[in-house]
This record gives structure tokens, sequence and C-alpha cells, in this order.
């Protein structure tokens, strides 16, 4: 999170939250950024979605945490990913401040969102596990090109 006094006066309490319920380095890495916090997921050891066949469907109109929980799908193999792409957007704590007319506002995240190798997600498009993508045609038809690939994706998964 971006070190600031502006940072301080919205969000005073988040560095205790955020310090009581991760881990953080030692050290700060980067001037004007606090220590980086991580998450770890860790799955159950015998949970039921490793014994069924499970597809999770997104497409180019994810944002936020949606974006996010399709990129933990990806990054741990927690199902199959059918979407024509992934989009990570931007993420954290938008803040809007009023510009001097009063009459718009300008919004900022105070976060930067990195992944498991700390490289920064916001506005990287990632490969689904499977490439489905909707039609005009299919879309006139009234064919839903996502569940049909998902259904013949746990098909093809019961018979192997």
């Amino acid at each position: 999170m971006k070190e600031s006094e502006r940072t301080k006066d919205i969000y005073f309490l988040r560095h205790i939250y955020e310090n009581l319920r991760s881990n953080s380095t030692k050290e700060n890495l980067e001037d004007g950024y606090t220590k980086w916090w991580t998450w770890t997921i860790s799955p159950i050891r015998e949970q039921f979605l490793q014994f069924v066949p499970t597809v999770v469907l997104a497409n180019d109109q994810i944002f936020s945490s949606a974006d996010s929980f399709a990129k933990v799908v990806l990054d741990h193999s927690l199902a199959t990913l059918v979407s024509n792409i992934v989009p990570l957007s931007g993420h954290g704590l938008p803040t809007a401040i009023s510009l001097p007319s009063k009459r718009y506002a300008v919004t900022y995240g105070f976060m930067e969102i990195r992944g498991t190798d700390f490289s920064i997600r916001e506005n990287v498009v990632e490969k689904p596990h499977v490439f489905s993508y909707q039609t005009l045609g299919d879309l006139y038809n009234n064919i839903d090109t996502m569940l049909h690939k998902s259904i013949a994706h746990i098909l093809n998964q019961l018979t192997d």
C-alpha cells in the first residue's frame, strides 16, 4: 500500500488489520510503500472439488473480485477455467478525490496487487484453461457457447 498522509487519514486501521490477518515481510521492498502483505491459499486435502469435475465460466467482462477469483483458479488448479480471456484489472481500495470544480471526481487505488511471483497483476491478460468465445451467430441462435463447451469438457473428463 502506498504510504502517504492521505492513506493514513482514510485507512488508519488498515495496517493493523492486515498485519493481524496476513504475513508481512520484514522490510519495505520499495520506497513509498508499506511492507508486503501476503496471504496463503491452502485447499483442504480431501475437498469435494477434487473428486468432481469442476469448471468456472468467465469472459472478458469480469473485474475486481471476479478476476482475482479467476486468477486463483488458474494459479492453483482449483477448477478448469473456461473463458475467452482473463483480464486482470486494477485493484485496491478505490478512493474518490473531488476536483476543484466539485463537479467531477478522480478515483485511484492505494494498493498495487502482485501475484505469487511478485509480478504486477494490473492490466494483464491471462489465458484460460479452455478457450471459448460466444459468436454473434450463436447469440442469435440462443446457444450458450461457453456452457456447451463446459459440459463437453466435463463429459470428456468423466469418460477418461
